[in-house]
C-alpha cells in the first residue's frame, strides 16, 4: 500500500513492504489547485493571490474530502493531523503553523510567484479575475482609486473590484518574504 504525504515542502510517498518495514522516498510537487480546510483561509486568500486555485473546503466528510480531491486534481492542505495521516490515496499538506504568513512559508517549493498568474483569481471566492474598461466600474471605486488607476480587474462572481495601488503592493510584499527560503 502506497500513499503520499506532504510535511512541509516535501512529499514523502511512504510504501510499506511485505514484511511491514516502511520504506521512504521523496518526490517534489508543484500544483496549482488546492483544497484547504476551512482553518486555512487566511493562506488560501495568499495562495488566491499568487493565482492559485484554492478552494476553501468548510464542512465535509472526509472521504467526501477525498474524493474531490482525487476528481479535480488537488492537493489537500490541513492543519488536522487525522487528514494527513489518512490511509488513503491522495495529495495532502500538513501545515503546521498557525500564522497564514508562516504557513506560506512552510510550502516553499510547492509554490512559485509566476508574474503572469499574480492577482489573476479573486482572493474573496477563487473565480478568476476579468479585466474591465476603467469606464465600467465608474462609480464602484472610490474617486480617488478612479482618478489615480487605469487598469482594474473585476471578479464577475462576487462583483470585487481590483486594482494594482498601495494594499496590492503591501501584499505582494508580503507574500514575497514569506516565501522567501531561510538561509
Amino acid at each position: 500500500m502506497m500513499f503520499p504525504f506532504l510535511y512541509g515542502s516535501t512529499i514523502i510517498m511512504f510504501v510499506l513492504a511485505v514484511n511491514n518495514k516502511i520504506y521512504e522516498r521523496q518526490i517534489s510537487m508543484i500544483n496549482r489547485k488546492y483544497l484547504v480546510t476551512d482553518e486555512l483561509n487566511r493562506l488560501a486568500k495568499a495562495l488566491r493571490i499568487l493565482g492559485y486555485d484554492a478552494k476553501v473546503i468548510k464542512s465535509i466528510s472526509l472521504l467526501n474530502l477525498i474524493r474531490l480531491a482525487q476528481k479535480e486534481g488537488r492537493t489537500v492542505l490541513t492543519r488536522n493531523k487525522k487528514i494527513a495521516r489518512d490511509k488513503h490515496e491522495f495529495k495532502r499538506v500538513l501545515i503546521v503553523d498557525e500564522d497564514y504568513e508562516n504557513q506560506l512559508g512552510e510550502l516553499v517549493g510547492n509554490v512559485e510567484i509566476n508574474q503572469q498568474k499574480l492577482f489573476s483569481r479573486c482572493s474573496e471566492c477563487n473565480r478568476e479575475l476579468a479585466v474591465i474598461d476603467k469606464v465600467k466600474i465608474e462609480g464602484m471605486v472610490p474617486a480617488k482609486v478612479y482618478d489615480k488607476n487605469e487598469e482594474y480587474k473585476i471578479c464577475f462572481k462576487c462583483g470585487r473590484v481590483y486594482w494594482r495601488g498601495d494594499h496590492y503592493k503591501e501584499i505582494l510584499a508580503k507574500i514575497t518574504k514569506a516565501l522567501v527560503i531561510p538561509k
